[in-house]
């Protein structure tokens, strides 16, 4: 009896939600095209989303982007000379992962509205995945009020808030490349062994001014740290970023970028101990500048950017505070040089055959931190990828890649395929062939450990990518 009339009242809404639905059609067929335009308009929320998801099988040494590329030994032959106890013998050590698992990258919800003619609003939220509890909570990635107007040849944009950067932006937009990798702009730590130069989003203000559709100049001032800083500048500097692109022709984008990030403390802190501080002295700051070309259409999306970077790092000097004068240890300022280059192409089929809407994507980067002796202590780092993939793109809104990539690890010594290290042997001789004993000139308890170098094993990763827009 209950199901009979379970059944009888689903037959009775469904009836009933059809006839408010077909009443409601003739209503409206009955207004005029503005009355429904209006109304039309008034339903528009402005609301979208994003979602970047994939699956990946890690295999190699896998590179998170924190610290230096750490040298690796396999089967090497080392000695252990010290006044103490000099020692010989094989180390047998080589990182490596094999690993597979789902991922969300992001998920982007975003709320656009033009409140009039000039100006609109734009808030995007994304999930936070670097937390060190993997929860994913939502953060906030863009949050900007526009003013936009056109003066005949002559376009102005200017925005205040969590803006977009300049440069990763528009290589973001000519690549289409986002939904498969960030560029290699934006995650330089990755291949410039963990030293980064610029964030996708910061809180500021940025102006654009483009001439005749040909010619665009875009500035911004924000805080540098990035949006996960938002609330909380670590320094009293802020960055400068600048890009000009032209086309001579439409398809096609010359670009000239830089980038100037003031990193200076330019204060006194004080430190953990007490009666203890420490003076900062001399410029800090970040900086790259470089150039590009890129092709754009609905078949091809190619392209290229060569960047080149400085890291200066501010020296300082720990003291008494209630003797200035009296300097207890010294951390001299030093120069890091990097050289970035950063290479895409997306084809996709369907702009010619719509049938067959195949996509071929592919990328090769090179980045390398070149020797310094008191940065590095003349060691180099070259970082190369190479990636490929093949996928579908469904409709204007769902596509899928398998896509495969080889990261290559070249680390270089002034003494090629040797590395010499100092290590503490006292008071107890330790294991880690890693650890640097800075006094070891003046120390009597050290020793010096040789073998023979290796480089990180390569990693190669196969991902399923795909993205979703609603």
């Amino acid at each position: 009896m209950k199901k009979g009339f379970c059944w009888l009242m689903t037959v009775f809404a469904i009836i009933f939600i059809a006839s408010a639905s077909f009443a409601q059609v003739a209503k409206d067929g009955d207004k005029k095209p503005e009355e429904t335009k209006k109304e039309d308009k008034k339903l528009d929320i402005g609301l979208s989303g994003t979602i970047y998801m994939e699956w990946v099988n890690f295999t190699g040494y896998q590179y998170g982007g924190s610290g230096d590329v750490p040298k690796v030994w396999k089967n090497s032959t080392y000695t252990l000379n010290s006044l103490i106890a000099p020692t010989s013998g094989t180390k047998n050590e080589q990182s490596g992962l094999s690993n597979n698992t789902f991922r969300l990258q992001r998920v982007y919800l975003t709320w656009q509205k033009d409140i009039n003619d000039l100006f609109s609003v734009r808030v995007t939220t994304d999930i936070n995945t670097w937390n060190a509890d993997k929860s994913n909570l939502l953060f906030m990635k863009y949050a900007w009020l526009q003013a936009k107007k056109e003066f005949g040849p002559v376009g102005a944009v200017l925005r205040v808030g969590l803006i977009e950067t300049p440069v990763i932006g528009y290589v973001d937009k000519v690549s289409d490349y986002r939904w498969i990798s960030t560029n290699y702009l934006d995650n330089a730590k990755s291949v410039l062994n963990g030293n980064s130069f610029d964030n996708s989003a910061d809180f500021g203000g940025s102006m654009s001014l483009e001439f005749f559709k040909l010619v665009k100049a875009s500035y911004s001032y924000t805080n540098g740290e990035g949006y996960k800083n938002n609330n909380n500048e670590t320094y009293k500097g802020k960055a400068h970023t600048m890009l000009l692109t032209i086309a001579p022709i439409k398809e096609v984008n010359l670009n000239v970028f830089g980038r100037l990030e003031d990193t200076d403390n330019k204060s006194l802190q004080e430190s953990t101990w007490p009666k203890s501080g420490v003076r900062y002295y001399d410029l800090a700051y970040r900086l790259y500048q470089g150039a590009g070309v890129a092709f754009n259409n609905d078949l091809i999306k190619a392209g290229s950017n060569i960047a080149f970077m400085r890291n200066m790092a501010q020296g300082s000097a720990s003291f008494d505070i209630t003797n200035p004068n009296l300097v207890t240890a010294f951390s001299p300022k030093y120069k890091k040089h990097f050289v970035l280059s950063d290479s895409w192409v997306n084809f996709n089929l369907g702009a010619i055959v719509p049938d067959a809407p195949v996509l071929l994507v592919g990328r090769f980067v090179y980045g390398k931190e070149l020797p310094s002796m008191v940065a590095n202590k003349m060691k180099t780092t070259t970082t190369i990828v190479k990636t490929i993939g093949l996928g579908w793109q469904f409709n204007n809104n769902v596509r899928i890649v398998g896509y495969y990539e080889n990261i290559d690890y070249r680390i270089g010594q002034k003494q090629t395929g040797v590395f010499v290290e100092n290590i503490s042997k006292w008071p107890t001789e330790t294991d880690d062939l890693h650890a640097t004993n800075l006094n070891s000139k003046w120390n009597p308890w050290s020793a010096k450990y040789a073998g023979y170098n290796r480089n990180p094993k390569a990693a190669n990763n196969f991902y399923v990518k795909a993205e979703a827009k609603f």
